[in-house]
């Protein structure tokens, strides 16, 4: 696993949307997370496929142009990450057209995101053996955005190969979305306890393995040759087992009944050492009301390994920066978890 290099006070962020761009009425939290970027060090270098120049925000530039904004900021050899604004639909559009065979040449950057940027992380860990960091979007980034666990997303970006990070699950979730055209400078808005939950018989548990998931939403669609190819990298790193993670957005319990059994067929779920499940739309209601959670142990139970669901992931905040293919360790005791991840 090739980890790339921790960014520093100075180190260059390329800005670009590869899936979904920003409308002009949402231009002001743009603004102001770019800022954040900046005073915290950084030196944001805005690609020309960022802000859409109308309220179309998914075809307004081609997925030729998104893809060579893209490229053009990773082969920039001053620029050390790319933070996407947010996620979107149509990422899948540019990965054929990205020069995969230039990219494994050049010194790996930081890649970050959640939801339709999966779409990117999943195969540039998957194909390349490049980590890459399932997080907080740029967008969620504000200066008034003071949730610890959202604003480690910093910490992980400043370590180095070789070293380890540690995140303990939240306190508190938000539940309500956020109008970022009416208030562009609000932070989450953590009201409700969080719980965890692990499915099955209560009990402590440790399990460890190498990382690797996403937005199901987006990433069910990959399953296969050439960019979701996951049973390679899972026999890859078979000898220390996978931790799968997974979150969705807008799925109904029979999609995610689908989009499982999806993966199953294509084979995502060998040498499993456990999953990871992030907060549904339904994360008021425990196992066996919610209507997710038999979803997942019906298809999921018999792999016989540890699943937990509600997790810190995706788009019910805060969540953990989890960086794919970095060896992970889940500690979940007396109703608490917490994850450890090692950079090797």
């Amino acid at each position: 696993m090739r980890y790339p290099a921790p960014l520093s006070r100075g180190s260059k962020v390329g800005i670009t949307a590869p899936s979904s761009a920003v409308p002009p009425n949402l231009e002001a939290r743009l603004d102001l997370a770019i800022e954040n970027l900046e005073k915290r060090g950084f030196t944001a270098v805005e690609g020309s496929c960022l802000r859409s120049p109308s309220q179309e925000v998914d075809r307004c530039f081609s997925p030729n142009e998104r893809a060579a904004d893209f490229m053009n900021l990773y082969c920039n050899e001053e620029i050390e990450a790319i933070h996407p604004p947010w996620g979107g639909e149509l990422l899948i559009d540019i990965l054929d057209l990205l020069d995969w065979d230039l990219l494994k040449t050049i010194p790996p950057k930081w890649l970050i995101g959640f939801s339709d940027t999966s779409t990117l992380l999943l195969p540039f860990t998957q194909k390349l053996d490049i980590a890459t960091l399932h997080g907080t979007n740029l967008m969620d980034s504000v200066e008034s955005q003071v949730d610890p666990l959202s604003s480690s997303i910093y910490t992980v970006l400043g370590t180095p190969p070789g070293d380890m990070i540690n995140q303990e699950q939240s306190l508190s979730y938000q539940k309500e979305f956020l109008d970022y055209e009416k208030h562009p400078n609000s932070g989450f808005k953590t009201t409700e306890d969080t719980r965890w939950h692990l499915l099955g018989e209560p009990r402590d548990l440790r399990f460890s393995g190498r990382l690797i998931g996403g937005c199901l939403d987006t990433i069910v669609h990959l399953a296969g040759p050439p960019f979701g190819r996951i049973p390679d990298f899972n026999s890859r790193y078979r000898s220390e087992g996978i931790i799968l993670h997974l979150e969705h957005c807008e799925m109904t319990p029979n999609s995610l009944h689908r989009s499982l059994m999806q993966l199953k067929l294509a084979g995502w779920f060998e040498h499993l050492t456990g999953i990871l499940f992030g907060r549904s739309q339904i994360i008021d209601l425990d196992f066996p009301s919610n209507p997710f959670f038999p979803v997942i142990e019906s298809i999921l139970g018999s792999l016989d390994i540890p699943i937990l669901v509600n997790v810190d992931i995706g788009h019910i905040p805060p969540q953990m920066s989890i960086v794919n293919g970095a060896k992970g360790i889940v500690i979940w005791e007396q109703g608490k978890g917490k994850l450890i991840q090692e950079f090797i």
